[in-house]
């Protein structure tokens, strides 16, 4: 199926229409959902295209320093090598 890129957006709407009426009604809801995701796309699009827009600072929140403070540990053998039994699924 060629798709005619000079139509006006009447015509296009008139076309769909007919195919639309033409279609079983599960096949209509199909048409319904997949008109959905490519709207969602679109508006994927533009905010995709609208972060790119901004520079340095304004993409990053601003940091907060000692935020999380106190809230990680990390195990006191954390530097020493992993026995065989772990790497063979054993522990």
């Amino acid at each position: 199926m060629e798709i005619q890129t000079t139509l006006q957006p009447a015509v296009y709407e008139q076309k769909l229409m007919r195919i639309m009426h033409r279609l079983p009604h599960k096949r209509v809801l199909q048409l319904l959902d997949f008109a959905q995701f490519l709207e969602l796309q679109i508006s994927e699009d533009h905010n995709e295209w609208q972060d790119k827009e901004k520079t340095g600072d304004e993409m990053l929140s601003p940091r907060i320093l000692g935020l999380h403070q106190g809230q990680g540990w990390m195990s006191d053998d954390f530097n020493e090598p992993l026995s065989g039994a772990f790497w063979l699924g054993e522990e």
